[in-house]
Order: structure tokens, then C-alpha cells, then sequence
């Protein structure tokens, strides 16, 4: 692996094994509150295991000796090492997809766009816990680390989910190189396009049917209230002429 040294003997050395943290690179760590981000150091302390941890800033207050720091980590060489038992992410797209190639369980913190979704879906998958970023405490951090170091279920299904997910005809570098060349072959093969590329903007968007949905319940709505109104002057005529009648 192309590693540095002191990363491979950082996680060569571990007794009990490495947990990786990274929010990928438009996040950054040092932006949390002094609070969460206390938490992670107290809750990193605490833990037997080393640490691994995508940090971009100069220092890091009350960093534990347990913690290793790097402003960039090769992420799918680590992820691929036989020491590393956790990986604590936000959940982006590729990150999860190195993860599940690796077979490393995750513990989810999503954040924006799609991580809530990866998320959901690697939880649903049995190998990985979702923490939201403001029940961020020691406790709940220890909690979802613990959860998936001590339970063995965790790491099976990730083993599971990794098997299935290689479990291809081709490499996916061999796919793409595949079907790029299909294309060339077949000067753009334009059997495969697909019809809704040259849909009118407004059936592409649905506009149409916006339309016509948006007019039927207009339509309901008026012809309501023309129900309504009629009623109530009926009932209204009817006491007028009773009262009448009376007089």
C-alpha cells in the first residue's frame, strides 16, 4: 500500500485495532463548536483503539495520544488496511462506496445533500449507526463506536455487503472502459439514448400535468363554493320569507 511510514506504523502497531474519522474535504472539523468538538477528543480518549483523523487545521485542542492527525489521508488505502475496524464519516457518496467496498462498518454523521440518504440506506444494509451531529456528546459517540466494535453482526454484514458488492463480471475501472469504447463503436449509440432527453421543457418538468392538476383543484374549489353560496342564500330567502309570512 502507499502509505506513509509513520501512517503504516501508526496502524501496524495498534493493539486494538484503528478507528478512521473523515467528513470528506468540504467539511471541516475545526469549524464544530468547542463543544462537539471536545466531545470527539473525550470520546476518542476513551476508546483502547488508535485513532485516525482527517484534521486540516494547525493543532487540535486536547488531542488524546491515541489520536493520529493528517491534513490529507490516502482514505481507500486505509480503508483497506487489515487493522481498521470503524470508520466514522458524513455519509458523501464515495466515501460510503470505499467503505462498503472494504467492508468497514460505518458510523454516519450526515450533514447536507445526499449523506442523510447513504446514511439511511447503510443502516437499513445492518453495518452502520446513524448519530446526528447535534446529539454529539461523549457518551453518544462511545455508545454508536461500541455498538458496532462490540457487536460482531456489524462487521459480518459489512462483510456481506462488501462480497455482494464486488461480486461483478468486470472491475468497475473494465465497465466504464467497456462502454466508453461500445460508444465509439456504435458512433454514439444512439439506440441506447434515452427518450426523455428530448422531451419539450414542459413535459420534462411536468408542467402539463402540473397544469391540469393544478386546474382541477381550482376547478373543485370554485365550484364548492358556488354549492355553498347557493345553499346558503336559499336558506337564507326561505327565513327571510317565513319571517314575512309571519309578519
Amino acid at each position: 500500500m502507499n502509505v506513509a511510514e509513520d501512517l503504516q506504523k501508526f496502524m501496524d502497531e495498534s493493539e486494538h485495532g484503528v478507528v478512521y474519522f473523515s467528513l470528506g474535504s468540504l467539511v471541516q472539523v475545526q469549524t464544530f463548536s468547542s463543544e462537539k468538538l471536545k466531545a470527539l477528543m473525550d470520546a476518542f480518549g476513551a476508546l483502547p483503539e488508535r485513532v485516525l483523523m482527517k484534521y486540516t487545521g494547525d493543532t487540535l485542542p486536547g488531542k488524546p495520544s491515541n489520536v493520529m492527525t493528517g491534513k490529507w489521508l490516502p482514505q481507500q488505502d486505509i480503508l483497506s488496511h487489515p487493522k481498521i475496524r470503524l470508520f466514522i464519516s458524513h455519509g458523501g457518496l464515495m466515501g460510503t462506496l470505499e467503505a462498503v467496498y472494504a467492508g468497514v462498518p460505518i458510523v454516519g454523521i450526515p450533514l447536507f445533500a445526499d449523506q442523510e440518504l447513504n446514511i439511511k440506506r447503510c443502516v437499513l444494509q445492518g453495518f452502520a449507526v446513524r448519530l446526528l451531529y447535534d446529539d454529539i456528546t461523549k457518551e453518544s459517540l462511545l455508545s454508536a463506536i461500541r455498538t458496532l466494535l462490540d457487536d460482531p453482526r456489524y462487521a459480518s454484514n459489512a462483510k456481506k455487503t462488501s462480497f455482494q458488492f464486488r461480486d461483478r463480471p468486470q472491475t468497475a475501472l473494465e465497465t466504464a472502459v467497456y462502454w466508453v469504447e461500445y460508444v465509439i463503436r456504435h458512433r454514439g449509440a444512439p439506440h441506447l439514448r434515452s427518450a426523455g432527453a428530448d422531451l419539450p421543457t414542459y413535459q420534462y418538468l411536468l408542467l402539463d400535468v402540473i397544469s391540469v392538476l393544478v386546474l382541477g383543484v381550482v376547478s373543485f374549489l370554485y365550484l364548492t363554493f358556488i354549492v355553498i353560496r347557493t345553499v346558503l342564500r336559499l336558506l337564507l330567502g326561505r327565513k327571510k320569507r317565513n319571517k314575512s309570512k309571519r309578519q
